[in-house]
């Protein structure tokens, strides 16, 4: 299990894989998901993948951001 913790636009900000070692204070500030349901992010020329979280069901889901190039993908262009 891990806990996963999100900014007021439901962005994953924080992933934690040892939840036992986390404060029960901590603890309510997160959700429990099971670690096998985070979704894998895939690498994507231009884009930033985004983790996001419904709070109130525990769906999770990547969204790709424009980003600016780095420049050795401009000099593969």
């Amino acid at each position: 299990m891990s806990y996963v913790f999100w900014d007021n636009q439901n962005r994953i900000t924080l992933i934690h894989n040892a939840p036992e070692k986390l404060s029960d204070d901590v603890k309510e500030q997160g959700l429990e998901v099971n670690a096998n349901d985070i979704p894998d992010r895939e690498q994507r020329e231009g884009k930033r993948a985004v983790r996001y979280i419904d709070p109130d069901t525990g769906d999770m889901w990547v969204e790709y951001e424009d980003r600016p190039l780095t420049p050795e993908e401009k000099t593969q262009q």
